[in-house]
């Protein structure tokens, strides 16, 4: 398979070797195919094919670096005849490199079915692929109960939809709706992964972003909502309830969806500061949150039942 006289390829197959042993590494890295000489390269990347055709799954993740009617047959192969992970790998990759509208049904058809880490990447595959179909496929991800997923999937729908300038300040509402829809709470993702889905869904058919809302407009002064980040990050500081009452819509509504988000880490803030936000279905959000709670939060919890008690019967 490698001619003895070809040091250079013995080397190159030695240093796959010894990727190989690295149980970390997805893929190859084949960057050093830039700078051989042609024939050098020609071989070294019918090295890489074998492995790939062999179901060498780090082989198979790195085809995506080699031309494409090289490629592309191999992955075909693969995705037909490969184990577990190779022919998911061989589905996501012909999706986001070569994205014919078979390649991006096929992936849809199997994401399902796939454990956490290929869904993730296969979210970056659709993220990646130039199929305009892909697009529907990603809106289908906002609303998947897996958090990596749906903010991959948030993360390149921005990016596909050109709403970067959109997408900030942090406060920006398309942002804090984002936020809502990326954690884990049963009580808050749903509801705010479908609302996320129907303002992409709107822009999609035409509507301005500034009759869904999504134009941010600052507190006065426009530093106010900065000048609480420094609060949030640091849990020993209390934050000035009295000071919520002069933020702007937008503003509030980020800051409800930081401390709702927050619940999963039990910061005994949360509970005043979204009820003097008018935080809607708080009582469901703080049962939840005590439900999920470890016995060590006791500060947490204790905040959570002092404000349940000050709630009327649900």
């Amino acid at each position: 398979m490698i001619p003895d006289s070809s040091a250079a390829l013995r080397a190159f197959s030695e240093e796959l070797d010894r990727q190989r042993s690295d149980h970390t590494r997805l893929r190859y890295d084949l960057t050093s195919l830039s700078v051989m000489e042609e024939t050098l390269r020609a071989a070294a990347m019918a090295l890489v094919l074998e492995l790939a055709g062999a179901d060498d799954v780090r082989a198979v993740e790195s085809l995506g670096a080699l031309p494409s009617e090289m490629a592309f047959p191999v992955l075909e192969d693969r995705r037909e005849h490969g184990g577990t992970w190779t022919r998911a790998a061989a589905t996501r990759w012909l999706a986001a490199l070569r994205g014919s509208d078979d390649d991006l049904a096929r992936l849809r058809a199997a994401f399902s079915g796939w454990d956490l880490p290929q869904q993730a990447l296969a979210a970056h595959a659709l993220q990646a692929s130039k199929n305009p179909g892909a697009v529907d496929a990603l809106l289908d991800r906002l609303l998947d109960p897996t958090p990596a997923v749906r903010v991959r999937a948030q993360e390149a729908l921005v990016e596909r939809l050109g709403l970067e300038a959109l997408n900030t300040p942090r406060q920006a509402p398309l942002r804090t709706m984002q936020l809502s829809a990326m954690g884990s709470a049963a009580t808050i993702w749903p509801d705010a992964s479908a609302s996320l889905h129907d303002v992409f869904r709107a822009l999609l058919a035409g509507a301005s972003p500034e009759s869904l809302g999504l134009v941010y407009q600052a507190s006065t002064p426009p530093d106010r909502a900065d000048a609480l980040c420094e609060l949030i990050i640091d849990r020993s500081r209390s934050i000035p309830l009295e000071t919520l009452d002069t933020l702007s819509p937008h503003d509030r509504a980020w800051l409800r969806a930081v401390f709702l988000a927050r619940l999963s880490s039990a910061d005994p803030r949360g509970p005043d500061v979204l009820v003097r936000l008018g935080t809607p279905q708080l009582r469901e959000h703080l049962e939840e949150a005590v439900r999920s709670s470890q016995p060590s939060d006791q500060a947490f919890r204790e905040a959570c039942w002092r404000v349940l008690g000050t709630m009327p019967p649900a």
